[in-house]
């Protein structure tokens, strides 16, 4: 077999291994949605608020849904305690959508298994293997991240000849 041929072969096995991964946190975020008691979508946002407060705005475009979908996702998880709306301090008609620790509490024993799970299945593995697989999973996000902006990115009007 060529090295092209084995690189085609590889490259498939490594797609096909995108995609059950893919598969397990799809159904690993259902849990602890389920768990939580909440949408799928509350939980994308509750993952989003980690980093920190975020504006109602920003909510709605990184998980791309419309202002009253924010607005309702929002109301939900403000209701149950999970976040809180405060006043930014750069502007006092704005607010940021803040994360509350009651999730974290909620889920932590969760997370720590799945570290857990994880720190044991890669124990095997030496720093070289593990920064080969980081950059590994950086490109495979980088590629759908691009994928996506060209999806969201309309096409320009075909120019048609009378």
């Amino acid at each position: 077999m060529s090295s092209s041929v084995n690189a085609q072969v590889a490259l498939s096995v490594l797609m096909k291994s995108g995609r059950r991964v893919h598969s397990a946190l799809d159904a690993f975020d259902a849990a602890v949605a389920s768990t939580l008691g909440v949408h799928r979508s509350d939980l994308r946002c509750l993952n989003l608020l980690e980093q920190g407060g975020v504006s109602p705005k920003s909510i709605g475009e990184k998980l791309r849904i419309s202002s009253g979908a924010v607005t309702a996702l929002i109301d939900r998880l403000e209701q149950v305690g999970f976040v809180q709306r405060v006043p930014a301090s750069s502007d006092r008609r704005s607010v940021l959508v803040e994360m509350s620790p009651l999730p974290y509490q909620r889920t932590a024993h969760i997370y720590r298994r799945s570290a857990t799970l994880l720190g044991e299945s890669f124990a095997h593995f030496d720093a070289q293997a593990l920064d080969q697989a980081a950059v590994v999973l950086s490109i495979f996000a980088q590629s759908f991240e691009s994928a996506v902006e060209e999806l969201s990115t309309p096409e320009p009007p075909k120019l048609t000849s009378r």
